[in-house]
C-alpha cells in the first residue's frame, strides 16, 4: 500500500523551573523521537470502577494499539482536585498476570516509552513482561485524562 504519510520525528519537552529563595532552580532537556508516522490524541472520562482505557497487543486492530510500534506515550490527569488509579496490566499464557499501579494525581502527567514493565513485591525480579491493557479507576468523582500516544 502506497501512503501519503512520512515519517515524522516528534521532539519532546521537559522543563522544570522553581524559583527558592530567590534562586532559580530546573533544568530543560530534550529528545527527538524519529519514525513516528501514527498519532492518538484523545480526551476520555474514567469513572469511580475500573475502566479499560488502553489495549496493547502484537499488531494494531481497532482500539487497539501496537506494542511493537509504540515509541511515546504521554497519560495526563486533566482534574484539579480528584486523583486516578492506573493499573498497568500483562497477562501471557506461560506467566502470572503483573499488576503495576499508579496514583496519578490531578493535574500530573506520566510518561513512558515502550510497554515493558516490571512489578514485583516481596520477591526476586525476575524480569519484565509486555503491558496488554491499562485500566483507570478515578478516586471520589470521574476524572478526565488525555492520552497522546506516538508509533512507528
Amino acid at each position: 500500500m502506497a501512503s501519503k504519510v512520512q515519517n515524522a520525528t516528534m521532539t519532546v519537552i521537559y522543563r522544570e523551573s522553581v524559583k527558592l529563595n530567590n534562586v532559580e532552580y530546573g533544568n530543560r532537556n530534550e529528545t527527538k523521537i524519529s519514525g513516528i508516522n501514527e498519532v492518538s490524541q484523545r480526551i476520555i472520562t474514567v469513572p469511580t470502577v475500573d475502566t479499560k482505557i488502553l489495549v496493547f497487543s502484537a499488531s494494531a486492530a481497532a482500539g487497539v494499539f501496537s506494542s511493537t510500534d509504540l515509541k511515546y506515550a504521554r497519560l495526563t490527569n486533566l482534574d484539579n482536585t480528584n486523583f486516578v488509579k492506573l493499573t498497568f496490566l500483562s497477562e501471557s499464557s506461560d506467566t502470572a498476570q503483573i499488576d503495576y499501579n499508579v496514583k496519578l494525581e490531578a493535574g500530573r502527567s506520566i510518561m513512558f516509552s515502550n510497554t515493558s514493565f516490571s512489578g514485583s513485591y516481596g520477591q526476586a525480579w525476575d524480569g519484565f513482561e509486555n503491558v496488554n491493557q491499562i485500566k483507570g479507576k478515578a478516586d471520589t468523582a470521574a476524572v478526565d485524562l488525555e492520552i497522546f500516544l506516538a508509533s512507528s
